[in-house]
């Protein structure tokens, strides 16, 4: 009732209209192409056209009118004389021409800003080719860290998420084999599981008409890099990034056409590791050094079009990488020495094979296949036992030897049809994951000694109950004094059983969507989506998505103006991985013990004697009554469009979700009984010989708000920006699946700041061409800072995990539980023998922001006789033979028909050389990581390292937010 009011104010009745669509010499359509009509006054009006071409303008004056259609790389169109008559819609189709013009033209990006009703033409969403991809990172690493910075807020703990050619899994392609990207298209569609803020799409290049290729180099070295100002000293570290990459595309013949990329990267990057030991008199020595930890990468990816028939097209893709890095996985916030990196063998291997149909005039299928496999080797530096001193040091190995092949499939079918005024789509995706896995962690066992509040260790850190005990070792003390005195370690863990493990997943889901163009100035969106997964048995995972986009005025400050509005229903999926660490420690695989207070240290037990020690065993399983994760998402945005291309977009999010993922020790002792130490002692529900029962529960929530702020600018041909800003909260009573409450028995006390719940963040990207043809990429990040938790460094919840315990707020300063800190306050770490205890609020404490400011500068020469043709080369370029964009009918990554085996850039010269500099973060701003939280640590309340870009996951190690960076390229193109 509500969309028939809406659409009943949208009429017109003396007004006329126009519509129509528009396409080029090969009748494939033409989105994102800018219409105008102008009245014999001169009153201008205008519109983009669709995915499907189609575009429509109405309460328009009844007289004659001049028609102009541009679209880059196609001569422009005009037609005059066009007499429109009261009370009737005209239908004007438009053929549009390839340009013909030899000289360069710069591409604005995504062609044009103009708001649309179309729902996939969102003024917050943004369209990236050409030289727009100058300013991003040639690393496939940090390019794919910038691309989720660059696709802002996405809802819930999980971040956006990036397809490639229409894939939810591969491997990252180098920037140059990059045909566009969108970001944040359609929010709501239900083609996708995942909500659409954040969304990345990624479209690699098609092979080309005539024979290009291009050849880079990029270098950067210890020179050309600011120095880590976490590292103390006078040690200056090594550092080099070298990157040789090159592509070659043309044709096979009439029918056929190839594009094949390779890159090599050598990369000598180091880590910086501060932490607190003991030096040979057992004083506590402050250690700040620095490790190189080389890598040296390579992929290779060939892919061929072929045109079947007129409309039918074949692409086929193959992309094979590979990385072998030493001294991996050293994280300073957990103080680890050395002895604990491990190396790296890896190679990924992903082929895709996409079909693309066009089934008449108005129906467009597409069917693609995608097999990804990974094989991963890890041996560890030391299998030595690890020794884990608490907010000081972490020694000994991290695990002996680790193997990982995993195996992944998708399959998708997606078929379009345009039915008069609408766009239905349908279709299926199944996808099937096989994760095999030898794991040897913590087969070689693991000492934790942590703080006390009780005994005669009562109020030392971690770090000073070990000191005590090498002093007593050293005097001669056998350990099983020294434990029995309160200075031994707190627990023993270690694994025993089957090392290797194999598990399989499979997903799928169907949906159907109708986009109705019920106005020329009002479009609604409906769309059902369902999903199912094996491994949980909940069949409810319905997700309505609806959305509705509407023009009010043609009129005044009204016209071009649109109101959006929209709902739906995600679901996240629980991952392999958590099914195979529960099938991996359900107690028949592999058992994990915990011995706590052992009097053995430093030696490690015999496997079989510990079940006859007073050890507990530690298990995974899974919650029966499981449900999947789901998130219900509201969005009401308003767009506008203003002079010189400029369009706004003000949009206001809410997010809930339900069901999220987290661990619960459903056997940890009950806090009736309290020992001496503080720590709850009670009867486990499941009696002592269950151990501890870690299961996986889905019985989280979060509430996200935003407010966000979208421009894009395209000034003129020489100046465009895009920019956004968020202002939002977050709150929830879970951060992952790992993530273990504070209370296993009093759950609403982990409500609190989701660590997610950035205030505020900004982003501005924008290119400008300078006087002597030098073209400047730049773009800035901003955020405040992340919350993060405050814990005791105690295990007093006696869950086997001293690392997710909280203290209470201080009663009595003179309990020797309690510590202050300076600028923090008081805090007891011992709240469970406290009668009303009052614990911290989870992730209460505040880090620090983010500001980046990263500047590509570029120049390129053309020589070389000029002429025609399609390819791909640097620096002059126009629009060449796309001729089915986007995905033709479809909007996804193929291109239908023969129209779609030849693609790329038509350029003014043969030959193109292009030097350029970066300069990452090159205001060499400080931007520390989230500060220790452990009160146990000398380090509480200071960060170990840099960030990079915070909650970004999978951030390369010169990411904008780390030290200044400047890397020089040259690159030569034909």
């Amino acid at each position: 009732m509500l969309w028939c009011g809406i659409a009943s104010l949208a009429l017109g009745q003396a007004s006329a209209g126009i519509q129509g669509r528009v396409t080029d010499p090969t009748d494939a359509v033409i989105p994102r192409a800018a219409v105008t009509v102008t009245d014999a006054g001169g009153v201008t009006r205008s519109a983009v056209t669709d995915g499907q071409g189609r575009y429509g303008i109405d309460r328009l004056a009844p007289g004659s009118y001049t028609i102009r259609v541009e679209s880059p790389g196609f001569a422009v169109y005009e037609s005059a004389g066009n007499t429109l008559a009261a009370g009737a819609s005209h239908r004007i189709d438009v053929k549009m021409a390839v340009e013909k013009n030899n000289e360069s033209v710069n591409v604005a990006v995504g062609g044009t800003n103009a708001v649309d009703v179309d729902p996939s033409q969102n003024a917050g969403q943004l369209l990236l080719r050409g030289s727009d991809l100058d300013s991003l990172s040639d690393d496939p690493e940090d390019l794919a860290n910038e691309l989720q910075m660059l696709a802002g807020p996405a809802a819930g703990p999980n971040g956006p998420q990036i397809f490639i050619d229409g894939f939810t899994d591969g491997i990252m392609p180098p920037k140059a084999s990059i045909r566009e990207i969108h970001v944040n298209q359609n929010p709501f569609a239900a083609e996708f599981d995942r909500v659409g803020f954040g969304r990345v799409e990624i479209f690699t290049k098609p092979g080309s008409d005539k024979f290009h290729g291009q050849a880079s180099m990029d270098f950067g070295n210890r020179a050309l890099t600011a120095r880590n100002p976490y590292l103390i000293g006078p040690i200056v570290p090594d550092y080099r990034q070298e990157i040789y990459a090159g592509n070659l595309s043309g044709p096979l013949s009439k029918r056929a056409s190839f594009f094949v990329d390779g890159q090599g990267r050598v990369t000598d990057e180091n880590a910086v590791l501060n932490y607190t030991q003991l030096d040979g008199g057992l004083n506590p020595q402050a250690v700040s050094t620095v490790l190189v930890t080389p890598s040296r990468r390579y992929s290779f990816a060939p892919r061929l079009d072929y045109g079947l028939t007129p409309n039918h097209t074949l692409i086929v893709r193959y992309s094979l990488a590979g990385i072998m890095a030493q001294n991996q996985g050293l994280n300073p916030q957990l103080f680890d020495q050395a002895s604990q990196a491990y190396s790296t063998d890896e190679v990924d291997q992903n082929v895709q094979v996409s079909e693309s149909s066009v089934l008449g005039a108005s129906v467009l299928n597409n069917a693609r296949f995608q097999f990804y496999s990974n094989h991963l080797s890890q041996r560890g530096v030391s299998s030595a036992p690890e020794l884990d001193v608490q907010g000081a040091f972490t020694a000994g190995g991290s695990f002996p030897l680790n193997y990982t092949d995993r195996d992944r499939y998708e399959l998708q079918n997606y078929t379009t049809v345009v039915h008069g005024q609408h766009t239905i789509e349908f279709g299926l995706r199944w996808r099937g994951d096989w994760l095999r896995e030898d794991s040897t962690a913590n087969f070689n066992g693991r000492y934790i000694f942590s703080s006390s509040s009780s005994g005669n260790s009562a109020g030392l850190t971690a770090l000073e109950v070990y000191q005590q005990n090498q002093r007593l070792a050293a005097q001669g003390v056998s350990q099983a004094d020294i434990a029995a005195q309160g200075f031994g370690p707190t627990q023993f863990l270690l694994t025993t059983g089957q090392a290797l493990v194999g598990v399989s997943q499979s997903d799928g889901g169907i949906f159907v969507q109708d986009d109705w163009r019920a106005r020329p100035n009002l479009t609604i969106s409906g769309g059902l989506r369902y999903e199912i997964q094996n491994h949980v048995a909940d069949y409810s995972n319905v997700a309505p998505r609806a959305a509705i986009s509407w023009a009010p005025s043609t009129h005044g400050w009204l016209a071009n103006t649109v109101l959006r509005a929209g709902s739906g229903i995600f679901y996240d999926r629980f991952t392999s991985d958590l099914i195979w660490n529960a099938t991996r420690q359900d107690g028949a695989h592999q058992t994990q013990y915990i011995v706590r207070n052992p009097a053995f240290y430093p030696e490690i037990p015999d496997p079989a004697a510990l079940a006859g020690q007073a050890s507990t065993k530690a298990t995974y399983q899974f919650d029966p009554a499981m449900r999947v994760p789901r998130m219900v998402q509201t969005a009401v945005s308003l767009e506008r469009n203003f002079a010189h291309n400029t369009s706004l977009a003000v949009t206001y999010t809410n997010s809930r979700g339900w069901h999220e993922l987290r661990t619960l020790d459903i056997n940890a002792p009950t806090a009736s009984s309290v020992d001496s130490q503080g720590k709850a002692v009670g009867p486990r529900p499941y009696g002592d010989a269950a151990g501890d029962i870690y299961r996986y529960q889905a019985g989280g929530v979060f509430r996200q708000n935003q407010l966000i702020v979208t421009v894009h600018s395209t000034i003129n041909s020489r100046l465009s920006f895009f920019g956004y800003y968020v202002y939002g909260r977050a709150m929830n009573n879970t951060d992952s699946a790992a993530s273990l409450p504070s209370n296993p028995y009093d759950l609403e006390a982990e409500y609190g700041r989701a660590a997610f719940d950035f205030r505020q963040r900004g982003f501005v990207s924008g290119n400008i061409a300078l006087p002597l043809r030098v073209q400047m990429s730049s773009f800035a990040f901003l955020q405040s800072g992340m919350p993060y938790n405050m814990t005791s460094g105690v295990d007093t919840n006696n869950d086997g995990n001293p690392n997710d315990d909280r203290p209470a707020f201080a009663q009595n300063l003179a309990r020797p539980s309690v510590v202050t800190k300076a600028g923090f306050g008081s805090f007891d770490t011992s709240p469970l023998s406290l009668a009303n205890a009052v614990i911290v609020p989870r992730n209460s404490l505040g880090g620090p922001g983010i500001l980046s400011l990263t500047t590509r500068i570029s120049r390129t020469w053309s020589f070389g006789r000029a002429g025609k043709g399609v390819g791909v080369a640097g620096g002059d370029e126009i629009r060449g033979g796309d001729s089915i964009r986007n995905g033709g009918l479809g909007g996804g990554s193929n291109q239908a028909g023969m129209a779609g085996v030849f693609g790329g850039t038509a350029t003014r010269r043969p030959y193109n050389l292009t030097f350029s500099a970066s300069f990452r973060n090159w205001l060499n701003n400080v931007n520390p990581a989230a500060p220790i939280g452990n009160l146990s640590s000398s380090y509480f309340g200071r960060s170990l390292a840099l960030n990079t870009f915070g909650p970004l996951p999978g951030a390369g190690p010169n990411a904008g937010a780390g030290n200044r960076h400047i890397e020089l390229q040259v690159k030569f193109g034909f």
